[in-house]
């Protein structure tokens, strides 16, 4: 088996009809095997998969009773007999050569990891104004996981841990661990952290890149940033390998508010200012989506998708510092009554 191709699924509905004809089509010369662990879903997922195995039998299905994502990576892995291991996810669309382009990859020697950036497409609801907000320099930041407006042809990057999915050998899983399972978001950050670590390279290839289906609500949108947010924080702790200055931004921008509303008259006023530069960085990006001819309902939800961004992984980045803080007083306490 060449390849083993890991796919977590919970409550994937309608977007698995795009996403698995997609991986089903990969150009590979030599076998290819699908597991999709699937968890506890409230949809119709399964059945949908199990209309595809019947199709096809390089998918197979396996269950994740806790429907967490590394649990299920992990479920997937221990199953798979492939000298290659990819990762795919339920909400993306991969090019057909995606798989092919990795092995050859690292056949060449020197990198570990063989990503992708992803290129948000819209697909209903509010994704078209998350899609905007992600496509955007502000709305992506310093990412390279994210493929980048008005950028082509340059080939390869190197990445640090912002990582979308990708390809490894297996022996390089087997040497450094896989997916950490209290991670519940970034674990591919967290584990591309301990690959930086032991001096591993980590590269993204354009002609990898993945179209992704993002977030159709702005709630969940929110949740799943907050949720991004927190864990990075959590990664920051454990790997100074992942530390980077941009990742101050948006928890400062959160620190901002209170400080702007009720802070000491000499924080009062900076903090303001900030509030007000992103306010005003929102305005033009915004105005620039407008003169490019995205839709209307887009362009009206661009504004609160940025603070979507921003302040719900700002807030979530100062929760999971918290989370690190009664972790480490509870760890206190027990010693002391230990003693």
């Amino acid at each position: 088996m060449q390849v083993s191709v890991l796919i977590p699924v919970l409550n994937e509905g309608e977007a698995l009809e795009l996403c698995v004809p997609a991986m089903l089509a990969q150009r590979l010369e030599e076998p290819v095997e699908f597991i999709f662990a699937v968890g506890p879903c409230r949809d119709d997922s399964r059945e949908r998969l199990e209309r595809f195995a019947a199709a096809d039998p390089r998918v197979r299905i396996l269950d994740n009773p806790s429907g967490r994502t590394p649990d299920g990576l992990n479920i997937a892995f221990a199953a798979s007999r492939g000298r290659h291991v990819a990762r795919m996810d339920a909400h993306a669309i991969y090019p057909p050569n995606y798989l092919a382009d990795a092995v050859a990859r690292l056949a060449r020697g020197d990198v570990a990891w063989v990503s992708g950036p992803k290129l948000p497409r819209a697909h209903g609801g509010a994704s078209g104004a998350v899609a905007l907000a992600l496509r955007s320099p502000l709305g992506q930041g310093p990412s390279r996981r994210l493929a980048r407006r008005g950028f082509s042809g340059w080939g390869e990057c190197e990445l640090d841990t912002g990582v979308f999915c990708g390809v490894w050998r297996r022996s390089t899983l087997e040497r450094h661990g896989t997916w950490d399972p209290h991670w519940l978001r970034n674990q591919d950050s967290e584990m591309a952290a301990r690959l930086l670590a032991a001096g591993e390279r980590i590269v993204s290839l354009e002609s990898m890149t993945a179209e992704y289906l993002p977030r159709a609500t702005l709630r969940d949108f929110m949740r799943q940033y907050h949720d991004y947010g927190r864990y990075r924080a959590l990664t920051l702790v454990r790997h100074r390998v992942a530390r980077r200055r941009s990742h101050a931004l948006a928890p400062g921008l959160v620190a901002a508010l209170p400080l702007a509303a009720a802070g000491p008259r000499w924080l009062r006023a900076p903090a303001r200012s900030s509030l007000a530069a992103w306010a005003g960085a929102v305005a033009l990006e915004t105005a620039a989506a407008a003169r490019q001819g995205a839709a209307a309902a887009d362009v009206a939800r661009l504004a609160p998708c940025f603070a979507c961004i921003h302040f719900g992984f700002g807030a979530g980045f100062w929760r999971g510092l918290g989370d690190v803080l009664m972790a480490r007083l509870r760890r206190a306490a027990s010693n002391q009554e230990g003693s």
